[in-house]
């Protein structure tokens, strides 16, 4: 799928996929009326679950005006040009970058719960500092990289294939990330294998799970299809021959790798989860359950 499969995809094929487009837009439209829904319901003291909410907004606003756009494309003779496809290509793939970003979110909010979970006392704030940081690091590297890989399709020419490098970029951190949280699963899984349960959350643990590992699928399969999609294999060349069937895929891709993950985390009951240690208090660090000492206090004289 070079740059130049795509821009005459955009300028030529586009209107094959009119039904799609618009399903799909109308699809994203409404997830971003429910993100910004429930970034209003959130109170301001629980960061991450606005921070969740408003990038969810913010994709599935970007992503339906991406697909507008795609439609002006289509239906509008005099904005056939090059540039705007390429414009056109940038908003399909600037909500990609949030996504990423929000998928490390949620692998953060399961990490610290996996902290937690169990009784220990290794210091859970040096734990939290490090991946905060790792956080807030991955974010300004998408943002650089995003950056780079725009400018490359505006300004590379045709010796640089940006829209290429662009969704390979994209594809490649897409499935590095579940692979990255699934290894950290087992090894955080065997460190803390000697220390017991705490108990009594086992429900509220399944259910940032189940909504982890829809978006791992949902990551994973997106970036094996784009990668499917960019190589040679003919794949996308065999879907644009028969626009029925690539219009059914390309609906399916967007409904089972970004809509339903969206859903399921824009549930209410799960966002209570993202930033349910700001409202809890911290367990103890110490190891077991025994009662702390009760407190002496001296009232200066001795009876």
């Amino acid at each position: 799928m070079a740059t130049t499969q795509v821009i005459d995809l955009l300028l030529q094929d586009g209107s094959d996929y009119e039904s799609t487009v618009g399903i799909v837009g109308i699809l994203y439209a409404t997830v971003a009326a429910h993100a910004g829904a429930a970034y209003k319901r959130t109170p301001p003291q629980k960061t991450r679950a606005r921070r969740l909410t408003g990038s969810l907004c913010a994709a599935s606003t970007i992503r339906s005006l991406g697909f507008a756009a795609f439609a002006i494309l289509t239906h509008a003779p005099g904005t056939r040009s090059r540039l705007f496809a390429k414009g056109v290509v940038v908003l399909l793939c600037v909500p990609d970058f949030i996504v990423v970003s929000s998928y490390a979110l949620l692998i953060v909010v399961w990490f610290e719960a996996f902290l937690d979970a169990r009784r220990h006392w290794l210091d859970r704030g040096n734990y939290r500092w490090h991946w905060r940081a790792a956080y807030f690091g991955l974010n300004m590297g998408l943002v650089g990289a995003m950056v780079a890989l725009y400018a490359l399709i505006f300004f590379g020419g045709h010796r640089l294939d940006g829209v290429r490098y662009t969704y390979i970029g994209l594809a490649a951190v897409s499935i590095a990330a579940p692979v990255a949280h699934c290894a950290l699963y087992v090894t955080l899984s065997l460190q803390f294998a000697p220390f017991p349960l705490r108990g009594g959350d086992d429900e509220n643990r399944a259910h940032r799970s189940r909504v982890v590992v829809a978006w791992a699928g949902g990551r994973a399969l997106w970036g094996l299809i784009v990668v499917t999609a960019c190589s040679h294999i003919g794949t996308a060349t065999a879907l644009r021959k028969d626009p029925q069937l690539g219009g059914v895929a390309l609906a399916a891709l967007f409904l089972f790798t970004e809509v339903c993950p969206f859903a399921l985390a824009l549930d209410s009951g799960f966002l209570g989860l993202v930033d349910a240690d700001a409202v809890t208090t911290a367990p103890p660090s110490a190891y077991g359950t025994a009662p702390s000492p009760m407190r002496v206090e001296s009232s200066g004289q001795f009876v």
